[in-house]
């Protein structure tokens, strides 16, 4: 699906930018896959089609929710307890 779909983190200025690059380069030197997020800035957002819109929202027990989205968020609700909100 990398190919498919776009990762992004939105920005609104020059500080944003750098700082949100800086953090997923950070990730990226402890990692061994290439991530393929990329940081770009808001006026280029583009909203995906309505389809596919809150996709792990309308029906978390789709096989792609459970088999990549669930494991990512479980592991944030452990590490993140204190602040993660469902």
């Amino acid at each position: 699906m990398r190919k498919e779909y776009r990762s992004a983190v939105y920005v609104y200025n020059d500080e944003q930018y750098a700082f949100a690059k800086a953090q997923l380069d950070l990730i990226q030197s402890m990692q061994t896959e290439k991530y393929i997020t990329q940081v770009l800035y808001l006026e280029h957002f583009r909203p995906s089609r309505e389809a596919i819109q809150n996709y792990y929202q309308k029906d978390p027990k789709r096989p792609f929710c459970k088999r990549y989205i669930s494991p990512k968020l479980d592991l944030l609700r452990i590490k993140y307890a204190d602040v993660f909100a469902d």
